[in-house]
Protein backbone atom coordinates (compact mmCIF):
# COMPACT_ATOMS: atom_id res chain seq x y z
CA UNK A 1 0.00 0.00 0.00
CA UNK A 2 1.48 3.21 -1.24
CA UNK A 3 1.72 6.37 1.91
CA UNK A 4 -1.22 8.57 1.64
CA UNK A 5 -0.52 11.70 0.03
CA UNK A 6 -2.22 15.09 1.70
CA UNK A 7 -2.56 18.12 0.04
CA UNK A 8 -1.22 20.94 1.99
CA UNK A 9 -4.19 21.84 4.26
CA UNK A 10 -4.63 25.66 5.11
CA UNK A 11 -2.03 26.86 3.41
CA UNK A 12 -3.63 29.35 0.58
CA UNK A 13 -2.41 32.26 1.89
CA UNK A 14 1.07 31.06 1.70
CA UNK A 15 0.25 29.68 -1.68
CA UNK A 16 -1.35 33.27 -3.19
CA UNK A 17 1.70 35.25 -1.79
CA UNK A 18 4.57 32.53 -3.31
CA UNK A 19 2.47 32.51 -7.04
CA UNK A 20 2.25 36.21 -6.46
CA UNK A 21 6.28 36.55 -6.33
CA UNK A 22 7.06 33.78 -8.72
CA UNK A 23 4.81 35.80 -11.03
CA UNK A 24 6.72 39.05 -10.62
CA UNK A 25 9.38 37.71 -10.57
CA UNK A 26 9.07 36.24 -14.46
CA UNK A 27 8.45 40.62 -15.34
CA UNK A 28 11.94 41.05 -13.57
CA UNK A 29 11.11 42.13 -10.29
CA UNK A 30 13.57 40.54 -7.11
CA UNK A 31 12.04 39.38 -3.89
CA UNK A 32 13.20 37.87 -0.48
CA UNK A 33 10.74 35.31 0.93
CA UNK A 34 11.08 33.56 4.15
CA UNK A 35 8.96 30.94 5.61
CA UNK A 36 9.23 30.22 9.00
CA UNK A 37 7.80 28.01 12.09
CA UNK A 38 8.26 25.10 13.82
CA UNK A 39 9.17 21.37 12.70
CA UNK A 40 6.36 19.64 10.71
CA UNK A 41 4.41 22.81 9.90
CA UNK A 42 5.24 22.26 6.46
CA UNK A 43 7.82 25.10 5.02
CA UNK A 44 9.72 22.79 2.76
CA UNK A 45 6.67 21.30 1.64
CA UNK A 46 5.35 25.01 0.34
CA UNK A 47 9.26 25.46 -0.93
CA UNK A 48 8.81 22.47 -2.96
CA UNK A 49 5.69 23.33 -4.47
CA UNK A 50 6.98 26.53 -5.45
CA UNK A 51 10.31 25.32 -7.25
CA UNK A 52 7.41 23.06 -9.37
CA UNK A 53 5.46 26.59 -9.92
CA UNK A 54 8.55 28.36 -10.82
CA UNK A 55 9.55 25.28 -13.36
CA UNK A 56 5.96 25.26 -14.85
CA UNK A 57 6.55 29.00 -15.78
CA UNK A 58 9.56 28.54 -17.49
CA UNK A 59 12.01 29.85 -14.51
CA UNK A 60 15.55 28.40 -13.76
CA UNK A 61 15.32 27.02 -10.50
CA UNK A 62 18.63 26.19 -8.14
CA UNK A 63 17.87 24.51 -5.10
CA UNK A 64 20.10 23.54 -2.33
CA UNK A 65 18.87 21.93 1.62
CA UNK A 66 21.36 22.84 4.79
CA UNK A 67 21.72 20.04 6.86
CA UNK A 68 23.57 19.81 10.69
CA UNK A 69 26.07 17.54 9.46
CA UNK A 70 27.56 20.26 7.27
CA UNK A 71 27.15 22.63 9.29
CA UNK A 72 30.93 23.58 9.94
CA UNK A 73 31.47 22.64 5.84
CA UNK A 74 32.20 26.02 4.18
CA UNK A 75 30.10 26.56 1.19
CA UNK A 76 28.18 23.52 1.28
CA UNK A 77 25.25 25.08 0.51
CA UNK A 78 26.58 27.81 -2.23
CA UNK A 79 28.61 24.68 -3.77
CA UNK A 80 24.86 22.81 -4.34
CA UNK A 81 23.46 25.88 -5.88
CA UNK A 82 25.87 25.95 -8.33
CA UNK A 83 26.35 22.70 -9.01
CA UNK A 84 23.81 23.03 -12.09
CA UNK A 85 25.93 26.20 -13.35
CA UNK A 86 29.32 25.73 -12.86
CA UNK A 87 29.99 21.60 -12.02
CA UNK A 88 33.64 22.87 -12.21
CA UNK A 89 33.48 25.56 -9.54
CA UNK A 90 31.90 23.64 -6.82
CA UNK A 91 34.86 21.47 -5.84
CA UNK A 92 37.15 24.42 -5.90
CA UNK A 93 35.63 26.29 -3.22
CA UNK A 94 36.10 23.75 -0.80
CA UNK A 95 39.77 23.43 -1.74
CA UNK A 96 40.97 27.11 -2.43
CA UNK A 97 41.72 29.51 0.92
CA UNK A 98 39.03 31.62 1.64
CA UNK A 99 39.99 35.58 1.16
CA UNK A 100 38.82 38.67 2.77
CA UNK A 101 35.48 40.17 1.15
CA UNK A 102 35.86 37.02 -1.60
CA UNK A 103 32.98 35.66 -2.48
CA UNK A 104 33.28 32.78 -4.85
CA UNK A 105 30.83 32.07 -7.76
CA UNK A 106 28.37 35.06 -7.02
CA UNK A 107 29.47 37.67 -10.10
CA UNK A 108 29.60 34.67 -12.65
CA UNK A 109 26.06 33.65 -11.10
CA UNK A 110 24.78 37.39 -11.53
CA UNK A 111 25.85 37.69 -14.66
CA UNK A 112 24.12 33.92 -15.89
CA UNK A 113 20.60 35.23 -14.41
CA UNK A 114 20.71 38.56 -16.46
CA UNK A 115 18.32 36.72 -19.36
CA UNK A 116 16.94 34.34 -17.46
CA UNK A 117 15.26 34.82 -14.25
CA UNK A 118 16.04 32.78 -11.40
CA UNK A 119 14.71 30.93 -8.35
CA UNK A 120 17.16 30.24 -5.62
CA UNK A 121 15.12 27.62 -2.79
CA UNK A 122 17.18 27.06 0.17
CA UNK A 123 15.32 24.94 2.49
CA UNK A 124 16.45 24.78 6.50
CA UNK A 125 18.58 28.21 6.75
CA UNK A 126 19.34 27.15 9.99
CA UNK A 127 21.60 24.94 9.21
CA UNK A 128 23.63 27.46 7.18
CA UNK A 129 27.43 27.44 7.63
CA UNK A 130 29.17 30.85 8.08
CA UNK A 131 30.93 30.57 4.47
CA UNK A 132 27.31 29.97 3.04
CA UNK A 133 25.27 32.41 5.18
CA UNK A 134 28.02 35.26 4.20
CA UNK A 135 27.23 34.43 0.22
CA UNK A 136 23.49 34.84 0.35
CA UNK A 137 23.44 37.75 2.68
CA UNK A 138 25.90 39.47 0.00
CA UNK A 139 23.84 37.87 -3.22
CA UNK A 140 20.66 39.94 -1.04
CA UNK A 141 22.22 43.03 -0.98
CA UNK A 142 22.74 42.67 -4.76
CA UNK A 143 19.45 41.63 -5.91
CA UNK A 144 17.81 44.90 -6.77
CA UNK A 145 20.32 44.92 -10.08
CA UNK A 146 19.63 41.19 -10.60
CA UNK A 147 16.41 38.75 -11.52
CA UNK A 148 16.59 36.56 -8.36
CA UNK A 149 14.27 35.49 -6.22
CA UNK A 150 15.69 34.30 -3.06
CA UNK A 151 13.19 31.29 -1.47
CA UNK A 152 14.55 30.11 2.27
CA UNK A 153 12.40 28.34 5.20
CA UNK A 154 13.61 27.72 9.03
CA UNK A 155 12.79 25.64 11.74
CA UNK A 156 12.31 28.07 15.24
CA UNK A 157 14.92 30.46 15.40
CA UNK A 158 17.96 30.62 13.56
CA UNK A 159 21.17 30.74 15.02
CA UNK A 160 22.21 33.23 13.64
CA UNK A 161 19.69 35.61 12.18
CA UNK A 162 20.24 36.28 8.38
CA UNK A 163 20.57 39.73 6.74
CA UNK A 164 17.45 39.22 4.64
CA UNK A 165 14.98 38.67 7.49
CA UNK A 166 12.49 40.60 8.02
CA UNK A 167 12.94 44.01 10.26
CA UNK A 168 16.80 43.95 8.62
CA UNK A 169 17.76 46.62 6.25
CA UNK A 170 18.36 45.28 2.80
CA UNK A 171 19.51 48.04 -0.30
CA UNK A 172 17.07 48.80 -3.26
CA UNK A 173 13.59 48.37 -4.25
CA UNK A 174 13.53 44.09 -3.04
CA UNK A 175 10.38 42.66 -2.12
CA UNK A 176 10.38 41.02 1.44
CA UNK A 177 8.30 38.70 2.56
CA UNK A 178 8.33 36.24 6.15
CA UNK A 179 5.05 33.59 5.88
CA UNK A 180 4.57 31.89 9.22
CA UNK A 181 2.65 29.26 9.05
CA UNK A 182 0.66 28.58 12.04
CA UNK A 183 -1.03 24.96 12.89
CA UNK A 184 -3.54 23.45 11.46
CA UNK A 185 -7.24 23.94 13.01
CA UNK A 186 -9.54 21.24 13.73
CA UNK A 187 -11.75 22.04 10.64
CA UNK A 188 -8.25 21.05 9.09
CA UNK A 189 -7.36 18.13 10.96
CA UNK A 190 -11.08 17.23 10.40
CA UNK A 191 -10.55 17.53 6.46
CA UNK A 192 -7.20 15.18 6.94
CA UNK A 193 -9.30 12.54 8.47
CA UNK A 194 -11.72 12.84 5.29
CA UNK A 195 -8.99 12.65 2.74
CA UNK A 196 -7.29 9.94 4.43
CA UNK A 197 -10.68 7.34 5.11
CA UNK A 198 -13.25 8.78 2.29
CA UNK A 199 -15.44 9.82 4.91
CA UNK A 200 -15.59 11.82 7.85
CA UNK A 201 -14.00 10.55 11.33
CA UNK A 202 -16.73 11.11 14.33
CA UNK A 203 -16.14 14.48 15.97
CA UNK A 204 -14.73 12.84 19.65
CA UNK A 205 -12.05 11.12 16.97
CA UNK A 206 -11.08 14.49 15.06
CA UNK A 207 -11.08 16.31 18.39
CA UNK A 208 -8.49 13.72 20.16
CA UNK A 209 -6.31 13.79 17.13
CA UNK A 210 -6.26 17.45 17.08
CA UNK A 211 -5.34 17.67 20.85
CA UNK A 212 -2.55 14.88 20.37
CA UNK A 213 -1.02 16.06 16.91
CA UNK A 214 -1.37 20.03 18.26
CA UNK A 215 -2.08 20.27 14.89
CA UNK A 216 1.20 19.63 13.49
CA UNK A 217 0.70 18.88 9.52
CA UNK A 218 3.34 16.29 9.28
CA UNK A 219 2.29 14.28 12.69
CA UNK A 220 -1.09 14.12 11.62
CA UNK A 221 -0.05 12.43 8.24
CA UNK A 222 1.87 10.18 9.42
CA UNK A 223 -0.31 9.07 12.34
CA UNK A 224 -3.32 9.07 9.52
CA UNK A 225 -1.42 6.81 7.47
CA UNK A 226 -0.26 4.56 9.58
CA UNK A 227 -3.84 4.32 11.43
CA UNK A 228 -4.97 3.21 8.59
CA UNK A 229 -2.66 0.73 7.05
CA UNK A 230 -3.19 -0.74 10.83
CA UNK A 231 -6.73 -1.50 9.28
CA UNK A 232 -8.81 1.19 11.77
CA UNK A 233 -11.60 3.27 10.94
CA UNK A 234 -11.68 7.06 12.53
CA UNK A 235 -14.45 5.72 14.98
CA UNK A 236 -14.72 7.15 18.80
CA UNK A 237 -14.38 3.73 20.16
CA UNK A 238 -10.40 3.82 18.88
CA UNK A 239 -9.94 6.81 20.23
CA UNK A 240 -7.25 5.04 22.47
CA UNK A 241 -5.08 3.26 19.81
CA UNK A 242 -4.78 6.70 18.10
CA UNK A 243 -3.18 8.01 21.25
CA UNK A 244 -0.44 5.20 21.55
CA UNK A 245 0.12 5.56 18.16
CA UNK A 246 0.49 9.34 18.16
CA UNK A 247 2.83 8.84 20.88
CA UNK A 248 5.17 6.83 19.07
CA UNK A 249 4.81 9.20 16.11
CA UNK A 250 6.10 11.79 18.09
CA UNK A 251 9.16 9.83 19.71
CA UNK A 252 9.92 9.12 16.19
CA UNK A 253 9.89 12.27 14.70
CA UNK A 254 11.73 13.72 18.55
CA UNK A 255 14.62 11.01 17.91
CA UNK A 256 15.20 12.54 14.55
CA UNK A 257 15.18 15.62 15.61
CA UNK A 258 17.97 14.61 18.24
CA UNK A 259 20.27 13.21 15.97
CA UNK A 260 20.15 16.44 13.74
CA UNK A 261 21.63 18.15 16.83
CA UNK A 262 25.37 17.80 16.46
CA UNK A 263 26.43 20.83 18.71
CA UNK A 264 27.46 18.86 22.49
CA UNK A 265 26.61 22.17 24.56
CA UNK A 266 23.10 22.09 22.62
CA UNK A 267 22.77 18.38 23.38
CA UNK A 268 23.89 18.90 26.90
CA UNK A 269 21.56 21.58 27.44
CA UNK A 270 18.96 20.09 26.41
CA UNK A 271 19.37 17.27 28.34
CA UNK A 272 19.27 19.26 31.71
CA UNK A 273 16.00 21.29 30.18
CA UNK A 274 14.52 17.69 30.35
CA UNK A 275 15.50 16.63 33.60
CA UNK A 276 14.77 20.12 35.91
CA UNK A 277 13.35 22.87 32.95
CA UNK A 278 9.73 22.79 34.73
CA UNK A 279 11.53 23.79 38.07
CA UNK A 280 14.94 25.97 37.69
CA UNK A 281 14.94 28.86 35.10
CA UNK A 282 16.97 28.76 31.54
CA UNK A 283 20.23 30.55 33.22
CA UNK A 284 20.00 27.66 36.16
CA UNK A 285 20.07 24.97 33.45
CA UNK A 286 22.79 26.41 31.69
CA UNK A 287 24.53 26.11 34.67
CA UNK A 288 23.74 22.56 35.43
CA UNK A 289 25.13 21.72 31.34
CA UNK A 290 28.36 22.21 32.17
CA UNK A 291 30.61 24.90 31.29
CA UNK A 292 30.53 25.47 27.83
CA UNK A 293 31.74 28.36 25.76
CA UNK A 294 28.72 28.54 23.75
CA UNK A 295 26.47 31.31 24.40
CA UNK A 296 23.32 31.47 26.77
CA UNK A 297 21.51 33.15 23.05
CA UNK A 298 23.34 30.78 21.08
CA UNK A 299 22.04 27.45 23.09
CA UNK A 300 18.43 29.17 23.12
CA UNK A 301 18.31 29.69 19.16
CA UNK A 302 19.59 25.66 18.58
CA UNK A 303 17.22 24.37 21.14
CA UNK A 304 14.72 26.38 19.33
CA UNK A 305 16.05 25.20 15.78
CA UNK A 306 15.59 21.71 17.13
CA UNK A 307 11.87 21.76 17.36
CA UNK A 308 12.29 19.79 20.59
CA UNK A 309 11.71 22.70 22.79
CA UNK A 310 9.05 25.26 22.85
CA UNK A 311 8.54 28.58 24.86
CA UNK A 312 6.61 29.14 27.58
CA UNK A 313 6.66 32.26 30.12
CA UNK A 314 9.98 33.43 28.23
CA UNK A 315 12.01 30.14 28.78
CA UNK A 316 12.72 27.45 26.46
CA UNK A 317 10.76 24.08 27.93
CA UNK A 318 10.84 20.66 26.82
CA UNK A 319 7.45 19.90 24.31
CA UNK A 320 6.00 16.64 26.35
CA UNK A 321 6.51 13.72 28.04
CA UNK A 322 7.23 11.50 25.28
CA UNK A 323 9.79 14.20 23.77
CA UNK A 324 11.40 14.17 27.56
CA UNK A 325 11.49 10.47 27.34
CA UNK A 326 13.34 10.23 23.57
CA UNK A 327 16.16 12.77 24.95
CA UNK A 328 16.90 11.16 28.61
CA UNK A 329 16.55 7.57 26.93
CA UNK A 330 19.89 8.48 24.96
CA UNK A 331 21.65 8.44 27.83
CA UNK A 332 23.97 5.80 30.11
CA UNK A 333 22.06 4.99 32.89
CA UNK A 334 24.19 5.90 35.22
CA UNK A 335 25.04 9.24 33.66
CA UNK A 336 20.95 10.04 33.56
CA UNK A 337 21.02 9.54 37.19
CA UNK A 338 23.87 11.39 38.00
CA UNK A 339 22.20 14.48 36.21
CA UNK A 340 19.31 14.01 38.39
CA UNK A 341 21.41 14.49 41.58
CA UNK A 342 23.07 17.02 40.16
CA UNK A 343 19.79 18.97 39.39
CA UNK A 344 18.28 17.88 42.89
CA UNK A 345 21.44 19.35 44.34
CA UNK A 346 21.33 22.85 42.85
CA UNK A 347 17.77 22.57 43.09
CA UNK A 348 18.20 22.23 46.79
CA UNK A 349 20.84 25.17 47.06
CA UNK A 350 18.36 27.42 45.40
CA UNK A 351 15.72 26.86 47.92
CA UNK A 352 13.60 25.03 45.08
CA UNK A 353 9.91 23.80 45.67
CA UNK A 354 10.29 20.56 47.87
CA UNK A 355 7.99 18.44 45.71
CA UNK A 356 10.23 19.53 43.10
CA UNK A 357 13.24 18.49 44.25
CA UNK A 358 11.37 14.97 45.27
CA UNK A 359 10.66 14.10 42.43
CA UNK A 360 13.96 14.84 41.33
CA UNK A 361 15.54 12.84 43.58
CA UNK A 362 13.27 9.68 42.36
CA UNK A 363 15.67 9.04 39.90
CA UNK A 364 18.83 10.08 41.10
CA UNK A 365 21.93 8.48 42.59
CA UNK A 366 21.75 8.46 46.48
CA UNK A 367 22.94 11.25 47.60
CA UNK A 368 24.10 10.71 50.75
CA UNK A 369 23.43 14.22 52.37
CA UNK A 370 20.99 14.41 55.37
CA UNK A 371 19.03 16.88 53.46
CA UNK A 372 17.70 14.36 50.52
CA UNK A 373 15.91 12.21 53.33
CA UNK A 374 14.89 15.11 55.18
CA UNK A 375 13.30 16.12 51.51
CA UNK A 376 11.57 12.73 50.61
CA UNK A 377 10.06 12.60 53.88
CA UNK A 378 8.45 16.16 53.38
CA UNK A 379 7.41 15.06 50.30
CA UNK A 380 6.26 11.96 51.60
CA UNK A 381 3.93 13.62 54.21
CA UNK A 382 2.99 16.03 51.68
CA UNK A 383 1.79 13.19 49.07
CA UNK A 384 0.18 11.74 51.87
CA UNK A 385 -2.02 14.80 52.54
CA UNK A 386 -2.97 15.17 49.17
CA UNK A 387 -4.37 11.52 48.65
CA UNK A 388 -1.16 10.72 46.33
CA UNK A 389 -0.27 7.11 48.02
CA UNK A 390 1.38 5.58 45.47
CA UNK A 391 3.59 8.46 45.01
CA UNK A 392 4.45 8.93 49.06
CA UNK A 393 5.61 4.76 48.74
CA UNK A 394 7.61 5.55 46.27
CA UNK A 395 9.23 8.71 48.24
CA UNK A 396 9.64 6.60 51.12
CA UNK A 397 11.08 3.93 49.01
CA UNK A 398 13.54 5.63 47.72
CA UNK A 399 14.25 7.10 51.16
CA UNK A 400 15.75 3.43 51.72
CA UNK A 401 18.57 4.06 49.20
CA UNK A 402 19.92 6.84 51.78
CA UNK A 403 22.89 5.60 54.15
CA UNK A 404 20.53 5.31 57.15
CA UNK A 405 21.29 4.45 60.73
CA UNK A 406 19.46 0.83 61.66
CA UNK A 407 16.16 3.12 63.84
CA UNK A 408 15.87 5.49 60.93
CA UNK A 409 15.91 2.45 58.43
CA UNK A 410 13.59 0.50 60.94
CA UNK A 411 11.23 3.33 61.31
CA UNK A 412 11.07 4.49 57.55
CA UNK A 413 10.07 0.58 56.94
CA UNK A 414 7.41 0.88 59.49
CA UNK A 415 5.85 3.93 57.88
CA UNK A 416 6.17 2.53 54.53
CA UNK A 417 4.39 -0.81 55.66
CA UNK A 418 1.70 1.49 57.10
CA UNK A 419 0.79 2.85 53.29
CA UNK A 420 1.77 -0.27 51.91
CA UNK A 421 -1.45 -1.74 53.81
CA UNK A 422 -3.59 -0.40 51.32
CA UNK A 423 -2.03 0.19 48.31
CA UNK A 424 0.45 -3.29 48.62
CA UNK A 425 -1.28 -5.39 51.53
CA UNK A 426 1.03 -8.65 50.17
CA UNK A 427 4.64 -6.11 50.31
CA UNK A 428 3.17 -4.38 53.89
CA UNK A 429 2.96 -7.93 54.92
CA UNK A 430 6.79 -9.25 54.52
CA UNK A 431 8.14 -6.05 55.36
CA UNK A 432 6.12 -6.12 58.89
CA UNK A 433 6.99 -9.53 58.96
CA UNK A 434 11.02 -8.59 58.60
CA UNK A 435 10.50 -6.28 61.24
CA UNK A 436 9.34 -8.57 63.78
CA UNK A 437 12.44 -10.95 63.33
CA UNK A 438 14.60 -8.05 62.73
CA UNK A 439 13.63 -6.02 65.64
CA UNK A 440 16.01 -6.74 69.18
CA UNK A 441 14.64 -6.27 72.52
CA UNK A 442 15.28 -2.63 73.78
CA UNK A 443 14.23 0.85 72.64
CA UNK A 444 12.65 -0.98 69.74
CA UNK A 445 10.50 -3.38 71.60
CA UNK A 446 8.15 -0.76 70.72
CA UNK A 447 8.44 -0.76 66.85
CA UNK A 448 8.13 -4.79 67.07
CA UNK A 449 4.82 -4.21 68.75
CA UNK A 450 3.29 -1.65 66.77
CA UNK A 451 4.45 -3.67 63.65
CA UNK A 452 2.99 -7.17 65.43
CA UNK A 453 -0.40 -5.08 65.77
CA UNK A 454 -0.64 -3.35 62.53
CA UNK A 455 -0.06 -7.32 60.90
CA UNK A 456 -2.76 -8.38 63.13
CA UNK A 457 -4.92 -5.17 61.78
CA UNK A 458 -4.37 -6.18 58.14
CA UNK A 459 -5.59 -10.22 58.71
CA UNK A 460 -2.42 -11.70 58.37
CA UNK A 461 -2.13 -13.90 61.70
CA UNK A 462 -0.11 -16.52 59.88
CA UNK A 463 2.91 -14.26 59.28
CA UNK A 464 2.54 -12.70 62.93
CA UNK A 465 2.41 -15.47 64.49
CA UNK A 466 5.42 -16.93 62.44
CA UNK A 467 7.33 -13.76 62.93
CA UNK A 468 6.18 -14.00 66.99
CA UNK A 469 7.72 -18.03 67.19
CA UNK A 470 10.59 -17.22 65.17
CA UNK A 471 11.67 -14.43 67.68
CA UNK A 472 10.79 -16.59 70.69
CA UNK A 473 12.80 -19.15 69.43
CA UNK A 474 15.63 -16.64 69.19
CA UNK A 475 15.37 -15.97 72.45
CA UNK A 476 17.90 -17.00 75.13
CA UNK A 477 17.54 -20.73 76.67
CA UNK A 478 15.96 -21.24 80.04
CA UNK A 479 18.43 -22.11 82.81
CA UNK A 480 18.72 -25.91 83.73
CA UNK A 481 16.65 -26.39 86.91
CA UNK A 482 18.41 -27.89 89.65
CA UNK A 483 18.77 -31.32 91.16
CA UNK A 484 18.06 -33.17 94.43
CA UNK A 485 20.32 -36.04 96.13
CA UNK A 486 18.25 -38.89 93.59
CA UNK A 487 19.14 -37.15 90.31
CA UNK A 488 15.23 -35.24 90.15
CA UNK A 489 14.96 -31.48 90.02
CA UNK A 490 14.87 -30.02 92.79
CA UNK A 491 11.65 -27.89 93.38
CA UNK A 492 12.49 -24.22 94.30
CA UNK A 493 10.99 -23.10 97.50
CA UNK A 494 9.00 -20.05 95.39
CA UNK A 495 7.70 -23.18 93.42
CA UNK A 496 6.30 -25.30 96.18
CA UNK A 497 2.34 -25.46 96.51
CA UNK A 498 0.85 -23.30 98.91
CA UNK A 499 -0.19 -24.88 102.29
CA UNK A 500 -3.99 -23.69 101.61
CA UNK A 501 -5.95 -26.43 100.32
CA UNK A 502 -6.95 -25.58 96.25
CA UNK A 503 -10.61 -24.86 95.67
CA UNK A 504 -12.23 -27.53 94.30
CA UNK A 505 -15.68 -26.94 92.26
CA UNK A 506 -17.34 -30.26 93.94
CA UNK A 507 -16.33 -30.88 97.09
CA UNK A 508 -14.71 -33.87 98.32
CA UNK A 509 -17.24 -36.27 99.63
CA UNK A 510 -15.58 -39.46 100.95
CA UNK A 511 -16.74 -42.99 100.00
CA UNK A 512 -19.39 -44.96 102.18
CA UNK A 513 -18.40 -46.58 105.06
CA UNK A 514 -15.14 -44.41 105.37
CA UNK A 515 -14.04 -43.92 108.53
CA UNK A 516 -13.90 -39.99 109.49
CA UNK A 517 -10.30 -38.77 111.27
CA UNK A 518 -11.00 -37.88 115.16
CA UNK A 519 -11.28 -34.42 115.65
CA UNK A 520 -7.13 -32.49 115.43
CA UNK A 521 -5.49 -35.35 113.36
CA UNK A 522 -4.67 -35.69 109.48
CA UNK A 523 -4.15 -38.13 107.09
CA UNK A 524 -0.96 -38.61 105.68
CA UNK A 525 -0.79 -38.63 102.03
CA UNK A 526 2.24 -41.53 101.16
CA UNK A 527 5.42 -39.75 99.96
CA UNK A 528 6.20 -39.98 96.46
CA UNK A 529 9.36 -42.10 95.61
CA UNK A 530 10.72 -39.36 92.85
CA UNK A 531 10.41 -36.50 95.20
CA UNK A 532 11.67 -36.34 98.69
CA UNK A 533 8.75 -36.01 101.72
CA UNK A 534 7.16 -32.54 101.81
CA UNK A 535 4.66 -31.32 104.38
CA UNK A 536 1.36 -33.25 103.90
CA UNK A 537 -1.77 -30.61 103.30
CA UNK A 538 -4.30 -30.61 105.86
CA UNK A 539 -7.58 -31.95 104.70
CA UNK A 540 -10.89 -30.63 105.69
CA UNK A 541 -12.97 -32.52 107.98
CA UNK A 542 -14.94 -34.77 106.82
CA UNK A 543 -18.88 -34.96 107.26
CA UNK A 544 -20.11 -37.53 109.53
CA UNK A 545 -21.43 -41.17 107.90
CA UNK A 546 -24.92 -40.68 107.14
CA UNK A 547 -27.36 -42.99 109.15
CA UNK A 548 -28.87 -46.20 107.80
Amino acid sequence: MPPIELPLLERDRELAALSAVIGELGSGRPAVVTVTGEPGLGQNDLLRWAAAYATDAGLRVLGAHATPAEHEVRYGVVAQLLAEENRALAPRLFLTDEQPGGLPGLNGLLNAVRDQPTLLVVRDTQWLDPASLRWLEALARRLPRAPVALLTSTTGTALTRPEWSVGTPLTGLATTIELALPPLTPSGTATAVLRTFGAPGDPAFTEALAEATRGIPAVVHDVLDRFARAGHSPRADRIDPLRALTAEVVGDHATRALSDLRDPAAVDALRALAVCGDLLDFPLVCTLAGPHSVSESRLRAALAASGLTTLRDGHPRVQDAVVRARVLEEMPAADRAELYARAAGLAQRVAADDQGIADLLLLARPVGDPWALDTLRRGFTSALRGGRRDLAVAYLARALDEPLAAEDRARIEFQLASVEMVTAPAAAERRLGGLIRATRPGPGAGLRARATDLCLLGGDTRAARHALAGAIDSAPAAPEPRRGPTGAPAVPPEAEPPSTPRTHLVPHRPYAGTRPAPPGRTEEDPPRPTYPARPAPTTPPARPAPRP
